[in-house]
C-alpha cells in the first residue's frame, strides 16, 4: 500500500506540480490519488480514517525528495 500510495503521490506531482505552486492542489491530490487507493485498499480496516495522513505524507515525502 505504501509503494502504490508514493507511486501515486509521484503521478499526481507530474500532473498537478509542486505542492503549494496551485490553489486547491491538495484536494487536486486527492482527486487523483484517492479512487485508485480505495479500489484496492478501501476495504482494509480503518482505510477512510488514515488516507488524508497518508496523502500528505506521500505528497510531502516524494516533493522533498524521499
Amino acid at each position: 500500500m505504501m509503494e502504490d500510495g508514493r507511486r501515486f503521490a509521484s503521478e499526481a506531482i507530474k500532473n498537478q506540480g509542486t505542492p503549494g505552486v496551485k490553489v486547491n492542489q491538495l484536494g487536486n491530490y486527492f482527486d487523483l490519488i484517492y479512487p485508485p487507493m480505495k479500489e484496492l485498499y478501501g476495504h482494509w480496516h480503518g482505510f477512510d480514517q488514515m488516507f488524508v495522513l497518508n496523502l500528505v505524507r506521500d505528497i510531502l515525502g516524494k516533493s522533498l525528495g524521499y
